[in-house]
């Protein structure tokens, strides 16, 4: 999983994970015990911060990339795979680069 992370962003409760595509590489992780496993590490480590209610995950900004890899359906729990919160920040007006 070394160089998995692409980013982490937390709003409002929610920690949006960002993930680079390793599909290929990590193939067992979709077995139901193998995406269980998977996500509850991930899972558990965010939520030891109380601020975090919930955590969604994406593949390159795509959620539904990644609930699709792990058979699980777009719904509340995962914000319905909407790719918004994944999007590239706008820089404030007058920021440098």
């Amino acid at each position: 999983t070394a160089g998995l992370l692409k980013s982490v962003r937390v709003s409002r409760g929610t920690a949006y994970v960002d993930l680079h595509d390793q599909r290929a590489d990590q193939a067992g992780a979709t077995s139901s015990c193998g995406a269980a496993e998977w996500q509850s590490q991930v899972l558990r480590t965010l939520r030891q911060f109380p601020s975090i209610q919930r955590v969604v995950f994406a593949i390159d900004g795509q959620p539904r990339t990644f609930y699709d890899w792990m058979n699980e359906a777009c719904g509340p729990a995962n914000g319905g795979c909407d790719a918004r919160p994944f999007a590239p920040l706008k820089p404030a007006p007058g920021a440098r680069p």
